[in-house]
């Protein structure tokens, strides 16, 4: 066969350049671009959630919103999946820059003319959903083809940390152009089309690394099944990948009310306002930059599982200290939350390191994509559950699901097969393999 002929001397296209440094020329641009891009999301975030806040003040609203605007992602982006592994990645990487910019225009028209609706919002987040959910993949797949196996735990650890930058200005900066500046939130929108224009900008100075496409290259109906079909084949022919997916899973359960009730954990609980939010938004932030300026120096403990189990149970313990706080100290959450961000690129840098070295290069796109909507379909499940106990319980009662949660995550890290990931090389499913799979999964359980 070719791949038999291949001497190994022979250049991998889809591998980063050997020459020292040579990749750092099109993976600062790409990063950097796409953080800047990240800041515009975070300052729409912020301003839309707290609108949603002060107009509704129900955790309803907020919890159906985020169900809206993550199911489509989570449903539709399995089958979209294989424009990551067919398309140009760079072009992926603009399309969905552009697309989700249009959706913000869109809103600012709204807000501009006084004719916003919430479904408008949920709509358009909805959109944005499906499209972030293909360029994460995409930006996850091309850093692993651009960056050397032996620095990507380091890097990963210095993305966040960059990123995290853009994360503690985002809410600070929606916070003061709202309350301080008392600017309208179609101005304050317009913020994420003029940093979706700078990344895709900087996308045309960087050279990314072609992938060898499958025989038929055309994107059609038949080949996004089977596209998406080999992906879940993939993924349920690797027990302790599986298993892995269904961990943050649960941990998705666990945290999802946490994140959804934090602007109603500001007013109806600690009694404040758009800064105080701001400002706990703001050391996530810090907190996170923090984490991820340890990774880049620290580099983890020499099994990377480790890492990923001290970052997570410091996790759940700074969320108990979170949780605790009561009502008049405002002060001690802002500290736990803190604390609990610096933990989060600790646990999660090893993770993508591992995935980004061990899941082959042309299957990244779609394999990535499928896991990241693997892990947020079980979100709505919680969610239509939680705003209607949190109208009756208020939603601290949420904080403290989510720190005994992310306890038991932390145990279930100790699965053998989970625990020993980093041992083992993946394996090549196919999509038989999904039905073998399953089927030995509900005789075992029986």
């Amino acid at each position: 066969t070719m791949q038999e002929k291949k001497t190994d001397d022979t250049p991998d296209p889809s591998r980063p350049s050997l020459k020292k440094n040579a990749w750092l020329r099109n993976y600062i641009p790409l990063f950097f671009g796409e953080s800047v891009s990240m800041l515009g999301s975070f300052v729409v975030q912020f301003a839309i959630t707290w609108w949603l806040t002060v107009t509704t003040g129900d955790p309803s609203i907020l919890a159906n919103g985020t169900i809206f605007i993550r199911l489509p992602g989570a449903l539709f982006g399995p089958f979209l999946s294989s424009v990551v592994d067919r398309m140009d990645r760079r072009l992926v990487l603009a399309v969905t820059d552009a697309i989700i910019s249009a959706g913000t225009i869109f809103l600012v028209a709204m807000f501009w003319l006084d004719r916003v609706k919430i479904w408008h919002i949920f709509l358009v987040f909805g959109i944005s959903s499906i499209f972030g959910n293909i360029q994460w993949s995409a930006v996850t797949a091309v850093t692993s083809s651009i960056v050397p196996e032996e620095h990507l735990q380091r890097t990963e650890g210095l993305t966040v940390t960059v990123q995290s930058l853009f994360t503690l200005a985002g809410p600070m900066l929606g916070a003061l152009l709202i309350e301080t500046f008392a600017l309208p939130v179609h101005i304050v929108l317009s913020i994420d089309v003029i940093t979706a224009t700078i990344a895709i900008l900087l996308l045309l100075t960087i050279k990314i690394p072609k992938v060898v496409n499958p025989p038929e290259t055309a994107i059609t109906l038949t080949s996004m099944w089977h596209d998406m079909t080999e992906g879940f084949g993939f993924i349920f022919s690797n027990k302790g990948f599986l298993y892995l997916i269904g961990i943050f899973a649960f941990i998705n359960l666990a945290l999802n009310p946490v994140f959804t009730f934090m602007p109603l954990m500001i007013t109806d609980y600690f009694h404040m306002g758009a800064s105080e939010l701001g400002w706990l938004q703001a050391a996530g932030g810090a907190g996170m930059g923090l984490g991820g300026l340890v990774m880049t120096i620290w580099g983890g403990f020499k099994r990377k599982m480790n890492t990923i189990i001290f970052g997570n149970a410091l996790f759940a313990l700074f969320l108990i200290m979170l949780a605790a706080a009561s009502p008049n100290l405002y002060w001690l959450a802002l500290i736990a939350f803190f604390l609990a961000s610096v933990s989060q690129p600790i646990s999660n840098s090893p993770i993508m390191a591992i995935l980004q070295s061990k899941i082959p290069h042309d299957l990244q796109g779609r394999v990535f994509t499928l896991t990241i909507s693997l892990i947020s379909v079980v979100q709505p499940l919680i969610l239509l559950v939680a705003g209607p106990v949190a109208r009756i319980t208020g939603v601290h009662f949420w904080y403290w699901v989510g720190a005994v949660g992310m306890s038991v995550a932390t145990v279930l890290f100790f699965i053998p097969s989970v625990y020993r990931i980093e041992d083992k090389d993946f394996e090549n499913g196919n999509g038989i393999a999904i039905v073998q799979t399953v089927t030995e999964e509900i005789s075992i359980s029986h």
